[in-house]
């Protein structure tokens, strides 16, 4: 099993390349419109998709396409070809799936990231907004699941602990920030600048 780890890393790099080019476009760009998005792969029940498409139809949901070439990288290094901009988890209860989502939107000269997590029970939807509009470009930005467990904020006394899984946002190169389920809403800690 071991010798075929360099393969698997050297087929990771490969792939890597293959998919930024596609992505960057320029004289790939016929081909970068080929390239199926990982965000349309992710498995997330129709009411859910549903939802954001009707609630949020300006917005977007983050993908490969919107982080920059050197994000889309460290990306694709640490995470695979995965989307960026979907976690899925039980960051809400131990029984039941949360989605949630990292939407994206353009307006004018401005960009802005947004937060939203979802539950979906017997085709009802409840979304709460996690973070709020922001103005930030989305290049930078990426979600994930994170474990439960203990998290300290980075500066500050503050320790919580959880019995769920926990939406990790990312700033990529520059901070993280945690969201962990209270029971009534989702309570941000910053666990690294």
């Amino acid at each position: 099993m071991t010798c075929l780890r360099p393969y698997a890393v050297a087929a990771r790099i490969v792939l890597s390349v293959l998919l930024t080019l596609a992505l960057d476009g320029g004289c790939c760009r016929a081909f970068a419109d080929t390239v199926p998005k990982p965000c349309d792969a992710v498995p997330m029940p129709l009411p859910i998709r549903q939802y954001v498409a009707d609630k949020y139809r300006l917005w977007k949901i983050v993908d490969l396409f919107e982080l920059s070439d050197r994000d889309r990288q460290l990306w694709i290094q640490g995470e695979g070809i995965k989307c960026p901009g979907i976690a899925i988890g039980h960051f809400q209860s131990v029984d039941r799936l949360s989605y949630a989502v990292l939407l994206t939107r353009r307006q004018g000269s401005q960009d802005f990231v947004m937060l939203l997590a979802m539950t979906e029970a017997e085709g009802r939807v409840t979304g709460i907004i996690v973070e709020k509009p922001m103005e930030m470009g989305p290049k930078r930005h990426v979600i994930f699941k994170g474990p439960p467990g203990r998290y300290r904020e980075a500066e500050g006394p503050r320790v919580v602990e959880t019995k769920f899984e926990v939406i990790v946002h990312k700033f990529l190169e520059a901070g993280t920030v945690v969201y962990v389920w209270t029971g009534k809403r989702f309570l941000e800690v910053i666990v690294s600048d």
